[in-house]
């Protein structure tokens, strides 16, 4: 990696989060059917995701493969918030037959201010070990234009592994409120656990920090036992191993990821003890019409809230607009009548 390098990564990832109505559009790309539908599997991706207007680019015969590749090229150099790719491809090309999009492609993209995110269901797009010869997934990454990350494997793979993880991926960052890249892998890997050697096959190449999904969302927390636990069993559960085997930081009054606010609340109010951005916090207020504003905070199972309003933040006196609201993980709206009421402000209180 050189300078410039990580100079236009960096671009890249500030383009992305900056956003624009070009990240609301997605082009889903298959190539040739044959023992795999990979139209099929492109297909189920695309009814995943209901935030994004989905552009279908298959290849279906070979005759075809240059108006695809022409197609391709016009949509991510308008602007495409989204690209998948399902069919065969190697490390420098997608597709192994005339090149249908090759790193000569990606060097040649113009888009940019409107960079992509990148997922390839196929095999060795993102590969990175081969010293001094970048696969397609890093000659998108690093090249001035391309794309903001890519989701690639770095080995062989099957259709079926893609379908099943690539599905995962895109439910999570645009359907469950899974802001940040990472965690939306992490959850894939999680939620695959059955094919996990199929799951270490695809790499990041990219920042894991990239807010590909939901900017509003808050990080979920641990996900919750089937019962309310006593606070000795959440830290077995909540805290990692390494943690609880050091038996350091898991007092109720220490505060194990420095954000401020104690392990005995974060037990209570059902957030990550390990995370700093995992919180009890209203995540939006939004005014609709008929003098409504729809509160939005983040939740935890088997905890209920109470919503109250201040309409004056001298006096310091909070109203109760709904008491014991159910959890809806990973988060709870409530719709509150604020008629003559001006600029109100709101906390939420966990039971």
């Amino acid at each position: 990696m050189t300078t410039v390098d990580f100079s236009n990564i960096f671009a890249k990832i500030k383009s992305y989060e900056t956003g624009g109505n070009w990240k609301t559009q997605m082009v889903a790309v298959a190539d040739i059917p044959d023992s795999a539908d990979f139209e099929a599997d492109s297909d189920y991706i695309a009814s995943l995701t209901t935030v994004h207007s989905v552009e279908k680019n298959y290849i279906k015969t070979p005759q075809g493969i240059s108006a695809a590749h022409t197609a391709l090229i016009n949509s991510l150099n308008t602007g495409r918030g989204l690209m998948t790719y399902f069919g065969h491809g190697d490390a420098n090309q997608l597709t192994t037959t005339n090149g249908f999009f090759t790193k000569t492609d990606a060097q040649a993209l113009t888009n940019t201010s409107s960079p992509a995110l990148v997922m390839t269901m196929t095999c060795l797009a993102g590969d990175f070990g081969q010293v001094g010869a970048d696969s397609l997934g890093e000659t998108l990454v690093k090249t001035t234009n391309g794309a903001a990350a890519v989701w690639a494997a770095g080995t062989i793979q099957c259709d079926v592994d893609g379908r099943s993880i690539g599905g995962v991926m895109v439910s999570n960052l645009f359907m469950n409120g899974i802001a940040r890249l990472g965690d939306a892998i992490i959850a894939a890997t999680a939620a695959n656990t059955d094919r996990a050697t199929a799951c270490r096959a695809y790499n990041l190449l990219g920042d894991p920090a990239l807010a590909a999904g939901n900017m509003d969302s808050i990080r979920p927390g641990p996900q919750t036992p089937t019962t309310t636990a006593t606070y000795a069993e959440w830290v077995n559960w909540a805290m990692a191993p390494v943690v609880v085997d050091q038996g350091v930081g898991l007092n109720p009054g220490d505060d194990a990821d420095g954000d401020g606010v104690n392990n005995s609340n974060e037990y209570v109010a059902g957030t990550d003890p390990l995370s700093d951005s995992s919180e009890l916090t209203i995540v939006t207020a939004a005014p609709i019409a008929g003098d409504k504003i729809v509160v939005t905070w983040g939740s935890s199972n088997h905890r209920t809230y109470d919503l109250e309003r201040c309409t004056d933040l001298m006096s310091g006196q909070y109203q109760a607009v709904g008491s014991s609201i159910s959890a809806t993980p990973p988060l709870n709206t409530f719709t509150d009548t604020v008629t003559g009421i001006t600029s109100p402000i709101y906390r939420i209180r966990v039971k």
